[in-house]
């Protein structure tokens, strides 16, 4: 169980779950803030959160060079002070901001957000226990369905029409072969 390790790993993921419960409420309340209050058009709407993934996505790889020099903790605390900045930020909000005015902020959340994640994830995965690591490792939910597991190649559908089974003649387990397209 991952709350009997240390206590690095439970501080990380808790603070994981705490940081994507905080962005999926971003993401849910910020598009209807956009649309109904500002009244943005749905595909405004869209584009007004595109500097959040583009600001995490640049950010990400940068923290997470940075994680194997510095401390995860204090990369991630300064990731999550700016994300928390930039969730202040978007609170005071003017009442009819400009464009400008909404995309900066929501690229400090991406910032933060970016900056937080990639020394989080170090340090989940270097604080598990070795034996415990690959089940601690800080992998999309996704990632847990069989399509997810299987090599890219084979993730296309099969059609049983191109699939055979035979038999070996000096054993009794079945082989699927694929026939040629």
């Amino acid at each position: 169980v991952i709350w009997t390790c240390s206590p690095l790993l439970r501080l990380s993921v808790t603070t994981s779950v705490c940081s994507f419960i905080a962005q999926g409420i971003a993401f849910v309340a910020l598009p209807f803030y956009f649309h109904d209050v500002l009244g943005a058009s749905a595909v405004t709407t869209g584009l007004m959160l595109t500097p959040w993934a583009v600001m995490t996505a640049i950010m990400a790889p940068i923290a997470g060079s940075l994680a194997d020099r510095y401390s995860a903790g204090i990369l991630g605390g300064v990731g999550l002070s700016i994300l928390a900045g930039g969730f202040v930020l978007l609170a005071l909000l003017p009442a009819d901001p400009a464009m400008p005015d909404v995309l900066w902020r929501v690229a400090v959340c991406g910032f933060g957000f970016g900056f937080f994640q990639s020394p989080n994830n170090r340090a989940i995965v270097t604080s598990a226990p070795r034996e415990r690591s690959g089940g601690a490792s800080p992998r999309p939910a996704s990632q847990d369905q069989p399509a997810a597991r299987q090599p890219p190649r084979s993730r296309r559908p099969v059609s049983t029409a191109r699939c055979r089974q035979e038999y070996r003649p000096n054993s009794d387990r079945p082989t699927t072969r694929r026939s040629a397209p």
